[in-house]
């Protein structure tokens, strides 16, 4: 399969947070290709998303995941469902928290295989480019 964008999902139940985001990323292009945003509000719809085709789940270049969502640890458990029950190694995943003191940085990249983790505080155009 020849893919000409990065498909990226971006996991937050706040609506101005994944407006921002989708915003600042628009113009991001990763060696020479355009990002194709994708956006869920929830845990369960990042899932339907990721469900509804083999390739929205395997195809998936990134995921910026909110950890504090429906529960306290829907974005980790929702992490945890892409690496071990979908069996996906591949995506980046990255946790992006309001809340750093629920989901500690380091046990957090051990226990769920993330790749980065960063504050919204932290989360500037310059920080989601990198």
């Amino acid at each position: 399969m020849i893919y000409n964008e990065w498909d990226v999902l971006l996991v937050d139940d706040e609506p101005d947070v994944l407006s921002v985001s989708k915003l600042a990323m628009r113009d991001f292009e990763v060696y020479g290709l355009p990002l194709k945003i994708h956006t869920a509000a929830s845990k369960a719809e990042a899932l339907e998303f990721l469900r509804s085709k083999p390739e929205n789940q395997f195809g998936l270049a990134v995921a910026l995941v909110d950890v504090v969502m429906e529960s306290d640890s829907a974005g980790l458990e929702l992490c945890q469902t892409i690496r071990e029950e979908m069996g996906n190694k591949l995506t980046q995943l990255f946790i992006r928290t309001g809340q750093p003191g629920v989901a500690p940085e380091r046990s957090v990249i051990d226990r769920y295989d993330i790749n980065g983790y960063f504050t919204k505080a932290e989360a500037t155009e310059d920080k989601l480019y990198s």
